[in-house]
Parts: C-alpha cells; structure tokens; sequence
C-alpha cells in the first residue's frame, strides 16, 4: 500500500458506509410497506413461508450491524492516519491532510476554511503528500 492509498482509505471506506447507509434506509422502507395478497396458484412447494416485511427487516438488521463495525473501523482507520500525520513538521501540509482525509472536505472548502486560493491548497497538498510519502512507513 502506498502512502497516498493510505491517505485515501478512510475517504473510502466512508463513502462505503454511505451506501450501506443509503441500502440501509431503502430496506426499511421495504419491511415498513404494505405487500399486496397472492391469491395466484402457487405451484411451488418450497415457497417461504415468511411474509416480505420480516425477510427485510432481518437484512436490515444485519446490515445496521455492519454498519456499526464499519463505523468502528473507520474510526480507528482515521486515529492512526491522524498519527502519522503528526509526524509532519508543517503545520500548513498537517492542516490540508487533515481536511482532505480525515474531515473529507473538497478543495473549495479547504481553501475557504485555511484562506487560501483553491489553487495553492492543491500545491500546498501535493507538497504535503510528497513530504508525507517520504517520511511513511507502513
């Protein structure tokens, strides 16, 4: 793993758990509707017997579980990215690291926030991630 995928784990995993989050709320909408009555010919002997809101409610169930150790791991993820930050001298490259990786935010609200041009934030970031990438051990 390089130092930059390193920088860009927790950014992912996050949107991850976005999607969960996201399947996780159209589960719910599915166990919470109201299915309509089957009165067709049923042919087939091995039919569930369980009607639809429960079999949505149970992989609502588990996947708010995953979910939670998703967020667990994302949290810990995030603590040791903050470490090795730490180990920069700058304090302008630990701030931009900081907000790119740890608080997801995009450039625009980078520069906003440090006071800088859009444009500087991205060399102050690459200057960073050089300086980051030299200094990183897995």
């Amino acid at each position: 793993m390089t130092a930059q995928e390193f920088l860009t784990s927790a950014s992912e995993m996050n949107r991850q758990i976005h999607f969960k989050e996201i399947e996780l709320k159209s589960l719910r909408d599915l166990a919470s509707g109201i299915s309509g009555c089957g009165f067709g010919e049923r042919l087939s002997g091995t039919r569930n017997p369980d009607p639809p809101f429960v079999r949505y409610t149970d992989k609502a169930l588990e996947l708010e579980a995953e979910i939670e150790n998703d967020k667990k791991a994302l949290t810990e993820l995030k603590l040791s990215i903050s470490k090795a930050i730490d180990n920069l001298n700058n304090t302008n490259e630990r701030t931009v690291l900081r907000y790119k990786y740890l608080m997801f935010l995009s450039w625009k609200e980078i520069s906003t926030k440090m006071g800088y041009s859009k444009r500087w934030v991205i060399k102050l970031h690459e200057k960073a991630v050089q300086n980051f990438s030299e200094n990183w051990t897995p």
